[in-house]
């Protein structure tokens, strides 16, 4: 079979200030330097031949991918099982506020992310088991493609093609907007690029 490029973007800055909430499902839009990192990310990228674009149903990966398809005369197609993780009734709040209220909870979950649940929300391994499924459907119906998605679900899939058991994945760093790039052969995919920022992107 030929190579496949797949080209994993995780959503630029939103509109809620970094690392003080938790914003899992709690829809955001991207703030104005997130659309800024959007256009310029759609530029390096413009001289790619994707024959489809993705985005989960969440705003803020929508958004950086409807920038990207404009250039590529693509429809954005959106794809639910691709949204962040689901943090249930922690979603949007505070996370010095969720630390001090349940504290039991929030050690729990720091230590068990496979397992741990939060009130009404997800584990890593329900992530694991709604991303995985999508993400290999949606790369049988194209040749190269582009997914904006999240940083959980990006290191779901990185996870997945670099072997890392799931209790490791939160070592794979994910930034506002980085881009990272893999190759598909049969059922082997090499890493190209993990984390990069728009210049390394630009290299490729």
């Amino acid at each position: 079979m030929d190579k496949r490029l797949v080209v994993l973007l995780r959503h630029p800055q939103t509109e809620l200030a970094s690392g003080k909430r938790f914003i899992g499902r709690f829809d955001v839009a991207l703030s104005g330097e997130g659309l800024l990192t959007s256009e310029k990310l759609a530029a390096a990228l413009q001289g790619f031949a994707f024959s489809g674009i993705y985005a989960s149903s969440l705003r803020r990966s929508r958004q950086l991918a409807e920038i990207i398809a404009v250039r590529h005369g693509l429809q954005v197609r959106v794809e639910k099982d691709l949204d962040e993780i689901s943090l249930g009734q922690w979603d949007g709040r505070y996370i010095e506020e969720v630390q001090q209220e349940h504290p039991l909870e929030y050690r729990q979950r720091g230590q068990d992310i496979i397992s741990f649940r939060p009130p009404g929300g997800e584990n890593f391994l329900d992530l694991q088991q709604r991303v995985l499924p999508a993400f290999r459907r949606i790369i049988k119906q194209e040749n190269n493609l582009l997914i904006a998605a999240h940083t959980s679900v990006n290191r779901v899939i990185l996870g997945e093609a670099l072997g890392l058991p799931l209790a490791h994945i939160l070592r794979i760093r994910q930034d506002y907007g980085c881009c990272n790039l893999l190759v598909q052969q049969g059922d082997e995919f090499e890493i190209k690029l993990i984390n990069g920022s728009v210049a390394d992107l630009a290299k490729e």
